[in-house]
């Protein structure tokens, strides 16, 4: 059987069990001729020859026919498995396609709960796509595990009196999955009676952990928009599918949510944020959809000249941003002009705050 060594920061044990090993298998093993690199956090930390280095690490045995999923796997997350020579023992070592400084503190904070959550759906999505189909899907399998991730370290008082240990999964399955997924479940759940539902067959459109951000100028007393084009109001058949929204953006692995909130108004508005306000965390339509957001108001100084042509052109972004007065937002909100949740949810928060905003 193959032999597959894992540096010190991939013996997680969750991580492990992840890769479908068992945690308490692994030898410990001092690896000569390698250091420890990762390019991004959208990588998995590998390995990079360097002469009179050694990197420490554990040895698992693999199962049986496992080596070349775990081969695709690793390839799909950055790096090549290939075969070192020890002392001992040949083993399996994942060589990183590109380098960069690792940093241990960030690994573990910000990445290896999303990497955890993410392999499993690397080895069995295998079936369906090419390992370059998974490579280009990476980003937003890594985007829907790190809101699993995040969704685990949320915390709040449950009044309901049930858990997630009052829901009894039969079965899963994923019929779709591109830039988003479609996941289809049928459970069974306790009732206020105190009895089981009989099998209930639901579907979730599987959306990520995002940001939302209100840009607003106390002094001028007005905020920006974005106007683009969204596929959802169009697939509705709404006549006038260009909306005006916050800026908004998924919260990519290893990214906070303030963090993102700035990297987005840069992205979408040229905008430099000089304070944020948290006005809450929610699931804006908890019928179908995964997508759990964070909302801001973003303090920025906002002159004429803050109306302009933004986006990532990569990314498919064509966005019109707006200067709208404060007042004009309200009126224009009641005319039904702004039908965008948290929009609504923004301008609501802003009039009850306005007057603390402005006095800084």
């Amino acid at each position: 059987m193959a032999s597959l060594f894992l540096p010190d920061p991939l013996c997680d044990p969750a991580l492990v069990a992840a890769l479908g090993l068992e945690p308490t298998s692994g030898q410990a093993l001092s690896l000569a001729g390698y250091v420890l690199t990762q390019a991004d956090i959208q990588t998995l930390p590998g390995l990079q020859r360097e002469a009179n280095a050694h990197c420490t690490g554990q040895v698992f045995t693999l199962p049986a026919g496992s080596d070349a999923a775990l081969e695709v796997a690793f390839s799909v997350a950055g790096c090549d498995l290939v075969t070192a020579t020890t002392q001992k023992q040949t083993v399996l070592v994942p060589l990183a396609q590109s380098t960069g400084a690792f940093d241990i503190h960030r690994w573990r904070a910000r990445a290896l709960a999303a990497w955890v959550a993410a392999l499993p759906d690397l080895l069995s999505l295998q079936e369906k796509f090419s390992p370059a189909d998974l490579a280009q899907r990476l980003p937003m399998i890594l985007s829907r595990s790190n809101s699993r991730a995040r969704s685990q370290a949320t915390e709040r008082e449950d009044r309901s009196g049930f858990t997630r240990e009052d829901v009894f999964l039969e079965r899963q399955t994923q019929p779709y999955t591109e830039y988003f997924a479609v996941n289809e479940y049928l459970v069974r759940h306790r009732t206020y009676s105190g009895d089981t539902t009989g099998p209930l067959r639901r579907a979730v459109f599987m959306a990520v952990d995002a940001v939302t951000v209100l840009p607003y100028d106390p002094a001028r007393d007005r905020v920006l928009l974005v106007e683009q084009f969204r596929a959802a109001p169009y697939a509705r058949g709404d006549r006038h599918p260009w909306l005006l929204e916050p800026i908004a953006g998924r919260i990519e692995p290893g990214d906070t949510a303030e963090e993102t909130a700035h990297k987005e108004a840069g992205e979408e508005a040229g905008l430099r944020l000089q304070a944020l306000h948290r006005i809450g965390s929610y699931y804006p339509s908890t019928g179908c959809f995964s997508e759990y957001l964070v909302s801001f108001i973003g303090i920025a100084d906002l002159p004429d000249t803050a109306e302009g042509l933004h986006g990532v052109e990569d990314e498919g972004e064509d966005i019109r941003t707006q200067l709208v007065s404060r007042a004009d937002l309200l009126d224009r909100i009641a005319a039904g002009e702004m039908p965008d949740g948290p929009l609504l949810l923004s301008a609501y928060w802003l009039e009850l705050n306005r007057a603390r905003l402005q006095a800084g």
